[in-house]
C-alpha cells in the first residue's frame, strides 16, 4: 500500500513539474521582455528569444562569451557608477557592478538605460535586475528584466510638445485680447 502511495506522490510532483516546466518555457518564449540571466561574474547564461530579436544578437554569439556590459552606453555606465557610488554611499565600479549594484544589496532596481543593438541602433529600457542566490542565500547570479520603452518615450515626447504649443497659444491669446 505504501509502495502505492509514493508512486501517485511522484506522478503528482512529476505533473506539477511539467506543468511549470510549460509556464516557464511559456514566459522565456513568448514574453515581450529582454530576459538575460548571467552568472555572478556576470557571463550571460540565458538570453532569451525577445532579447535576441530587439538586441539583434543570437544566444550563441553572447551565451558564455559575454557580459550585459555589451548593450550598455560606456558613458551611461560611468554615470550611474558615480551616481549610485554617491547614493549608496560605496564605491560602484563602471561596468558590469554597475548594473547589479543595488541587486547585490536588494535594493529596487527598476532603473532607465539605453540599450545598443548590434547594429548600432540605441533604444531606452526599464531594466529591473534581480539577484540568484543559492540555498545558503550566496549569489549564484543575475536576472535582468528589460522593456523597451521608446513608444513611452516618443508619446511623452508627442505630449510635452503638444503641452509647450497649447502654452504659447494661450500666450498669442492673452496678448491679442
Amino acid at each position: 500500500k505504501k509502495l502505492g502511495e509514493q508512486m501517485k506522490e511522484v506522478q503528482a510532483k512529476d505533473t506539477e513539474l511539467q506543468r511549470m516546466n510549460s509556464f516557464l518555457s511559456s514566459i522565456w518564449n513568448h514574453a515581450e521582455a529582454i530576459i538575460i540571466a548571467t552568472d555572478s561574474e556576470g557571463i550571460i547564461k540565458l538570453f532569451n528569444p525577445t532579447a535576441q530579436k530587439q538586441l539583434g544578437y543570437a544566444a550563441e554569439e553572447v551565451v558564455n562569451r559575454h557580459s550585459p556590459v555589451l548593450f550598455h552606453d560606456p558613458e551611461e555606465i560611468a554615470e550611474k557608477a558615480a551616481l549610485f557610488s554617491t547614493q549608496m554611499q560605496q564605491a560602484v565600479r563602471p561596468g558590469f557592478d554597475t548594473i547589479v549594484a543595488k541587486a547585490r544589496l536588494n535594493m529596487p532596481g527598476g532603473q532607465e538605460w539605453t540599450y545598443l543593438g548590434k547594429n548600432g541602433q540605441r533604444f531606452p529600457v526599464t531594466l529591473t535586475v534581480s539577484a540568484l542566490r543559492d540555498a545558503d542565500g550566496l549569489i549564484s547570479g543575475y536576472l535582468g528584466i528589460a522593456i523597451d520603452i521608446s513608444e513611452r518615450k516618443k508619446a511623452e515626447n508627442e505630449l510635452r510638445l503638444a503641452l509647450e504649443k497649447e502654452k504659447e497659444l494661450n500666450e498669442l491669446k492673452s496678448r491679442f485680447v
